[in-house]
């Protein structure tokens, strides 16, 4: 998988970070061994000294569009579709397996889906702490807002202040992209405590 990035320097020191370190596999483990992605972003760890995943812990919205903008059909009206295909006199002659494939694909996905979102959204409301960073498990982190960037567009600022020299933290697309093969995850109890990492 090739994956552009995005540079982040200080404008004051030679502090030099990218996003690439919130690429990749992240899941918290409910206690009966489930797993659900966790929901990040970049932010600024006082205790790791740089820039980090942290976690989001914002509600996910059921999306109302899929991927080519459509309007997303729900649980039920995949059900109620694939049934109605399936009822058909054609597809006893073998006609219409195709699409009895993809609404079933549909369909499985989308539950999957809205299984996940509900699972990630319960364990949010049920947070009793603030984010933690991703790598040291602390809270002592900043969100790092990083602005709409374009390739060739020069660096722009994130408003956060390098703790350490007092410059201002920037960001911009590097021109670069980096071929990625994602095939660990990173795994987390339900407060956000790294656990382990193991191989998807």
């Amino acid at each position: 998988m090739s994956v552009a990035t995005t540079q982040i320097t200080c404008s004051n020191c030679s502090f030099s970070a990218s996003d690439s370190v919130n690429w990749g596999h992240f899941s918290y483990e409910l206690d009966d061994g489930t797993l659900i992605p966790l929901q990040r972003s970049l932010g600024w760890c006082n205790h790791c000294s740089d820039v980090v995943a942290i976690e989001s812990l914002s509600p996910i919205p059921m999306q109302q569009t899929d991927i080519l903008g459509r309007p997303r059909k729900s649980v039920f009206e995949l059900k109620l579709e694939l049934q109605t295909t399936k009822n058909r006199l054609r597809n006893i002659f073998g006609f219409g397996k195709d699409r009895i494939a993809r609404l079933t694909s549909d369909l499985e996905f989308t539950v999957k889906e809205e299984r996940e979102n509900d699972l990630y959204n319960n364990l949010v409301e049920s947070r009793a702490g603030s984010p933690r960073c991703l790598r040291c498990s602390l809270r002592d982190i900043h969100p790092l807002k990083i602005p709409d960037l374009t390739e060739r567009h020069p660096p722009l600022s994130t408003g956060f202040i390098h703790p350490e020299c007092g410059g201002q933290i920037m960001a911009c697309k590097s021109g670069f992209r980096v071929s990625m093969r994602f095939d660990r995850v990173r795994i987390y109890d339900c407060e956000g405590c790294f656990l382990r990492e193991d191989i998807t």
